[in-house]
């Protein structure tokens, strides 16, 4: 120790509490369990006391009592999407109005998810929300193998124990198409998500059984859910000798890439090119852009509703498929 310095002081503990409070440890520990029975009268000792005393409770240590964290582990996309950012913020609310919090996992593009998930697991989380790439049954089977409780938030696996909450992404690439083909447009375009996702997929082949019905043929170039790749994607699109008239981008980030590369290809949008993206993130809304709109709120109500009742010891429930809404706007040429 450096001469002159004061040793560390000792942490409060909640021993040291209970002693000031005159109330028993017990009763300290239930004072900051959310949702534990004490009486008022106690509480307020209590919190007297640790106001007093500077006491902050080891929310680690008392999960190696209980069990229970009251954690959620949420592995997501990259946050470069716009529409992560307030999906993570409205899930993080709702889980804190439960006396729960979020332990956020990023999954780079060119990482498997299934090699994160014993990682997520290594931190003690209550449950695990899925929100990003391809997911598998062997995913689910690692949560379900250590008693962990596993939501596909718009993604789905086969495995019995996994909760499944989703919007009608399907019906949101026909709703796409059939707005395009009512605008006017006779040659389609469909710019795709990432390889191998169902909500590209699932999209992209609502989209194309649409245009299919009506006979009409759609060229297609794939974006990767990217900003770099909507512009290639769109560039490849808007360049050939056929070039599409009505576009569709599986997500509003390459819809808006695409949206640019048509007005510096000189294009009018919506007078030479008919644009709809997917999500509706406020991008979109600043911009303009048509899109289908996801239910988040909905979708982010019904995640809480489904882990808590999973943490209570329900059983896994059928999957939940909310519906999109298609947002009319200058892109489509409405008003």
């Amino acid at each position: 120790m450096t001469p002159g310095t004061q040793p560390p002081a000792a942490r409060v503990t909640s021993l040291d509490v209970a002693r000031l409070a005159n109330v028993s440890q017990s009763a300290v520990s239930r004072t900051f369990t959310p949702g534990a029975s004490v009486s008022e009268k106690t509480r307020e000792r209590v919190l007297a006391a640790a106001a007093q005393l500077g006491y902050r409770p080891n929310i680690l240590a008392r999960s190696l009592i209980t069990g229970r964290s009251n954690m959620v582990g949420l592995v997501l996309s990259e946050l470069s999407n716009p529409y992560y950012p307030p999906l993570l913020e409205k899930l993080s609310d709702a889980l804190q109005a439960q006396g729960r919090h979020l332990l956020l996992f990023t999954v780079p593009r060119d990482q498997d998810v299934e090699l994160l998930i014993p990682r997520v697991l290594q931190y003690q989380v209550d449950a695990v929300v899925i929100c990003a790439g391809t997911v598998s049954s062997g995913m689910a089977a690692a949560c379900a193998r250590d008693r962990r409780p596993v939501l596909l938030l718009n993604r789905t696996a086969d495995h019995p124990e996994a909760d499944h909450i989703l919007c009608d992404n399907e019906d949101g690439g026909r709703q796409a198409a059939a707005a395009l083909i009512a605008a006017g447009c006779h040659r389609l375009g469909l710019i795709t998500g990432q390889k191998e996702t169902l909500t590209s997929d699932h999209r992209c082949q609502g989209f194309l059984a649409e245009a299919a019905r009506h006979g009409i043929p759609v060229a297609q170039a794939d974006g990767g859910f990217t900003r770099s790749g909507g512009a290639e994607a769109a560039h490849r699109l808007l360049t050939a000798p056929q070039r599409p008239d009505g576009l569709f981008a599986a997500n509003d980030l390459m819809a808006l890439e695409a949206r640019r590369v048509a007005t510096d290809l000189g294009l009018s949008v919506p007078g030479d090119l008919k644009l709809i993206g997917f999500d509706d993130t406020a991008d979109a809304a600043q911009a303009g852009l048509a899109t289908l709109r996801q239910p988040v709120e909905e979708m982010v109500r019904a995640t809480a509703l489904r882990l808590d009742a999973r943490l209570n010891g329900a059983a896994p429930a059928p999957a939940i498929t909310l519906p999109v809404t298609l947002i009319r706007r200058a892109s489509l040429g409405a008003a």
